[in-house]
C-alpha cells in the first residue's frame, strides 16, 4: 500500500472521551469479536499488548516477520439494522514499526444482493515504516438495504502494527463521507471471494469480485487461516460503541 496523499482532514475524536456525554447510560459487555484473517504462509500473529498502550489502555498487536508477507487483517462484523439510513464514523489510532507495505483500516457494507454495497479505506494515510500514533477514520452512509457491516484493521507486508481502542458512532450529515476507492483492496480474499461452482478444469476454484472494475474474476488464492478472536470490552452508548482491547 504505497500512497502519497495528504492525511485525513476529518476531525478525530479521542476514544477515551467518545462516551463522556452518555457514560451514565453506557453498558459494558465482554465479547470476542476481532478475528485474525491472513494467508497461512505469512505467519501473522495477533494479540493484546499490555506494554504498548494508547491513552493508558491495552492495544491490539498485528505482526509478521515473513519477508514476503502479503496482508493480515483483524476483522469484526455487526448487523447493520441499527445503523440503516445513518452516517457512521469508524475510528482508531495506529502505531507501526518496520512495516514495509502499509497499515490502515477499511470498512465494507454488504447487502443481500451486493457484497460491496459500500467500501472505503484509509489508503490516503501514508502509514509505512516506523510511525507513532496516527489517527485512522472512515465516515460512510449506511444504505437502507445494508445487511452486515465489516470493520477491518490491516497490515500489508512484514512488520508490527498496534491499534488503540476502536469507536463506531453515528454523526450528523455535516461530517463528510470517505468514499475512497483504495489503491489496495484491504477487503480481499476472505471477504470478497467465494468458492466457485465446478465449471471445468480450466476454471480455478475461487471467484472474486473486483470493487475497482465492478467485475467478477476467477483467481487462485492462498490458504487462509482464521485465528482465535481477540476478546475485549464493548461499551455501548446511544450513538454507537467503543471497543477496548481488554
Amino acid at each position: 500500500m504505497n500512497t502519497h496523499c495528504s492525511p485525513w482532514t476529518i476531525s478525530f475524536f479521542v476514544a477515551s472521551s467518545f462516551f463522556a456525554a452518555s457514560a451514565a447510560r453506557a453498558e459494558s459487555t465482554q465479547l470476542s469479536g476481532w478475528q485474525l484473517t491472513a494467508p497461512s504462509r505469512d505467519r501473522f500473529e495477533a494479540s493484546r499488548d499490555q506494554n504498548v498502550t494508547f491513552d493508558g489502555k491495552p492495544t491490539a498487536r498485528l505482526q509478521s516477520s515473513v519477508a514476503t508477507a502479503d496482508l493480515g487483517s483483524l476483522v469484526h462484523s455487526i448487523d447493520a439494522e441499527k445503523y440503516r439510513g445513518k452516517r457512521i464514523r469508524f475510528a482508531t489510532n495506529a502505531k507501526i514499526k518496520g512495516v514495509e507495505g502499509g497499515t490502515g483500516s477499511w470498512l465494507r457494507i454488504e447487502s443481500p444482493w451486493f457484497p460491496f454495497r459500500v467500501f472505503a479505506d484509509t489508503h490516503d494515510v501514508h502509514l509505512e515504516g516506523d510511525s507513532d500514533w496516527t489517527p485512522l477514520s472512515i465516515v460512510i452512509d449506511v444504505p437502507q438495504d445494508a445487511q452486515t457491516v465489516y470493520f477491518g484493521l490491516s497490515q500489508d507486508g512484514p512488520g508490527t502494527s498496534w491499534f488503540g481502542p476502536v469507536s463506531v458512532e453515528t454523526v450528523d450529515h455535516t461530517v463528510p463521507v470517505s468514499y475512497n476507492v483504495g489503491l489496495r483492496n484491504f477487503a480481499n480474499a476472505p471477504l470478497a471471494c467465494s468458492k466457485a461452482p465446478p465449471t471445468g478444469s480450466h476454471i480455478r476454484q475461487h471467484v472474486c469480485y473486483n470493487f475497482q472494475t465492478g467485475r467478477g474474476s476467477y483467481l487462485a488464492l492462498p490458504e487462509y487461516v482464521h485465528g482465535v478472536p481477540l476478546s475485549g470490552t464493548r461499551v455501548e452508548s446511544s450513538r454507537g460503541w467503543l471497543w477496548i482491547w481488554g
